[in-house]
């Protein structure tokens, strides 16, 4: 399972929903990969001593055993925003909103303190397939696109 945790940094969702290109939204994916590691350098610190309270987490009511597991989980999030970054290269014409929309799922699996049965995974499978998904509706001739909306008029209408 996976604990609840609470980040004191601003809220990610208006910062995501902030930008306004792809190249702005991989910029901000790359800063939360360098909060990731200082927040790694923080707990690390704050397990040796206690007395240096992380500044991007609040840890208040958690275990040590279960502020540990944030650090490795840490590196798998790490290893996840190389992977979303690498799919908005490769797909720089996704949808933007549509793109905004799901890494703020990717975030809430980022808050967790930790995740022991990888649901994050499913984020990231369910991400790639978006991704994947728009190169195709990118590719389709304008005629066959109108032609669809058309028919989804056409629908509506004898409704």
């Amino acid at each position: 399972m996976g604990a609840a945790c609470c980040s004191t940094q601003p809220v990610f969702g208006e910062e995501i929903f902030a930008c306004n290109t792809m190249e702005e939204i991989s910029q901000f994916i790359k800063m939360k990969k360098i909060n990731a590691l200082e927040e790694q350098k923080e707990i690390n610190v704050y397990l040796k001593d206690k007395s240096k309270l992380p500044t991007m987490i609040d840890l208040t009511g958690f275990e040590d055993s279960e502020i540990a597991k944030r650090v490795p989980y840490l590196d798998e999030m790490v290893e996840c925003i190389e992977q979303i970054d690498d799919l908005i290269k490769k797909h720089p014409n996704a949808d933007l909103n549509e793109t905004k929309k799901k890494l703020t799922d990717f975030y809430n699996c980022y808050s967790w303190l930790y995740d022991d049965d990888k649901r994050y995974l499913n984020f990231l499978e369910n991400f790639k397939n978006f991704m994947e998904e728009s190169d195709k509706y990118e590719k389709l001739p304008k005629s066959h696109v109108n032609k669809n909306e058309e028919q989804q008029n056409e629908l509506e209408k004898e409704m």
